[in-house]
């Protein structure tokens, strides 16, 4: 990745494979395959080791790591699960938040963020909508036509933060 483009997001944990984190993820390992890992716990742990995930036709063998693993904190984590799996998902994510991660919900509604930053720390969670995005899985594969957007910024963006800049 660039560094005039990402500014020191080095390591990205998308967290949910299903329509729209496989999306994010397969957008993030064309960039630098290195950088992104998908977070998961048991049978969806072995079974995206072992498969991997397909995004419009193509295979990723994106690397795996289950959030018990241990590891140094992530610069940018991507909550991509539905609402009954967001207290997990938070759990998950617990042991990869450090001082300087951005964490991003791209889940439907407006609540996920509240939760997660009264979980995780306030300042960590920018809001963010996805627009216009038609990813869609069937089983372990997800097609999309069109990629849409992230629109992504603080509550109050009077001026730019260095989160948002990142």
């Amino acid at each position: 990745m660039s560094e005039k483009t990402w500014r020191g997001i080095r390591k990205i944990a998308v967290i949910g494979a299903g329509a729209m984190g496989a999306f994010y993820a397969a957008k993030f390992f064309d960039m630098d395959p290195g950088s992104v890992f998908l977070i998961a716990n048991g049978e969806r742990y072995t079974r995206l080791k072992s498969g991997g995930i397909v995004v419009n036709g193509k295979r990723y063998d994106i690397r795996v790591k289950a959030p018990a693993e241990g590891t140094d904190p992530f610069d940018l984590i991507l909550c991509a699960v539905k609402h009954h799996q967001l207290d997990s998902a938070i759990e998950d994510m617990r042991p990869l938040v450090g001082d300087d991660s951005i964490i991003i919900s791209v889940m439907n509604g407006i609540d996920s963020e509240k939760r997660i930053e009264a979980a995780l720390g306030k300042g960590k969670v920018l809001l963010c909508a996805a627009v216009g995005i038609d990813a869609v899985r069937d089983e372990n594969s997800v097609t999309y036509s069109k990629e849409g957007k992230l629109v992504f910024g603080e509550a109050y963006n009077a001026s730019l933060s260095e989160h948002v800049l990142r």
